[in-house]
């Protein structure tokens, strides 16, 4: 039987190893002064991260943002017609080339190319550069900025100076396929939204990199919903194994130690810090979810399988460990999904009360998928 205290300590020691070893993407963003670089990153990873990331400017002409759980390698600003355009041109086809070269870990993952739409050009150093990039292999997607004060027309003719066989038409419609994405001077405007660029960049990354990416994006909130579907299936297919050796159901909270993992890989996912909602770990993360979890299961499967407490020598077998590993799973992914998409909605009254009453909305969630899931 797991105490209180131990189910906290281990959720904690699961989550510090879950920080350490992830895997993070590094991202190249390449664009010229004043063309929305930082208001596009702050707008997809939810903060200024200029200010509040480890900055390493070891190379010049990029500055590294080592955030969380991606890298971003963010290149200075070049001016039209700038000669020093020619040194930064070379600064990061090196940079590209010599990762290349280094570990899988350091190799640049994705390469952002902003252009500003609002400009109405594409110089000759977007077009080279853009052509020395694409020789390396790597996936590059061109985000025209400022989209929303730009005219299609304008905007067309500079898809062609860059790809001329392609029409606005075909690099915008297509979207499942193609490599061109807009955003917008304001937020309103939700079909100029980052969401497409960011579905783009998890399909191109190679799969170990995908959850670190999915966890530091804040805005595509179903990306994540999906993810966490794909490890809650990992979890609930392992305890429903032929393997699983049944227990007593008095120990149930030996499952659920078990299944700390699955626990912490999903509260990571939704990355709740970077909303600012930091008393999450603190007070809900570890202390609510993970102390509630052996009650919510015991009451629940009580409820829902009568007798199964009072017989002598109750056990809970494959398939009850498989239904309670699945309902905890989704139960907390339901949940956290409704607490971002408060939080994106701004309704931060709705946001503090879905934190302050998690223990019982969790203890509700968990007995419908439950029943749901133990009724099939």
């Amino acid at each position: 039987m797991f105490s209180e205290k131990e189910l906290n300590e281990k959720f904690n020691s699961e989550y510090s190893k879950l920080e350490k070893e992830i895997d993070k993407p590094n991202i190249l963003i390449i664009g010229g002064t004043g063309v929305g670089k930082s208001s596009l990153i702050n707008k997809i990873f939810g903060e200024e991260i200029s200010k509040v990331s480890n900055v390493k400017p070891e190379t010049r002409g990029i500055n590294t943002y080592n955030h969380n759980d991606v890298v971003l390698l963010d290149t200075e600003g070049f001016e039209l017609g700038d000669d020093k355009n020619k040194f930064f041109e070379e600064k990061i086809i090196n940079e590209v080339e010599n990762r290349k070269k280094g570990p899988e870990k350091n190799q640049i993952h994705l390469i952002w190319h902003l252009i500003s739409a609002s400009s109405e050009r594409i110089t000759d150093y977007d077009v080279n550069l853009l052509n020395k990039l694409q020789s390396f292999g790597l996936p590059i997607a061109v985000v025209f900025t400022k989209s929303d004060i730009a005219n299609e027309e304008a905007m067309d003719n500079m898809v062609k100076r860059l790809f001329p066989k392609l029409t606005f038409n075909d690099a915008f419609k297509n979207k499942e396929k193609s490599p061109f994405f807009v955003s917008s001077t304001e937020d309103e405007d939700e079909s100029l939204s980052p969401i497409n660029l960011i579905n783009w960049s998890i399909e191109k990354l190679p799969e170990g990199l995908k959850y670190a990416f999915t966890a530091s994006q804040i805005l595509n909130y179903e990306a994540k919903f999906n993810q966490a579907k794909s490890i809650i299936n990992q979890h609930t297919l392992g305890n429903s194994s032929v393997g699983f050796s049944p227990i007593p159901f008095s120990d149930a909270p030996i499952l659920i130690a078990s299944q700390i993992g699955m626990i912490t890989r999903i509260i990571k996912l939704y990355n709740l810090s970077e909303l600012n909602i930091d008393s999450f770990m603190a007070s809900t993360g570890a202390g609510l979810v993970v102390s509630n979890l052996a009650k919510s299961v015991v009451g629940s499967v009580f409820k829902f399988i009568p007798g199964i407490g009072t017989v002598v020598g109750g056990i809970i077998n494959a398939l009850v460990a498989g239904t309670i590993t699945f309902s905890m799973g989704t139960a907390l992914n339901i949940l956290l999904r409704k607490i971002t998409i408060e939080y994106l909605k701004g309704d931060i009254e709705k946001v503090a009360s879905s934190l302050s009453n998690f223990s019982e909305l969790f203890k509700n969630q968990f007995g419908e998928e439950f029943k749901k899931k133990y009724s099939k």
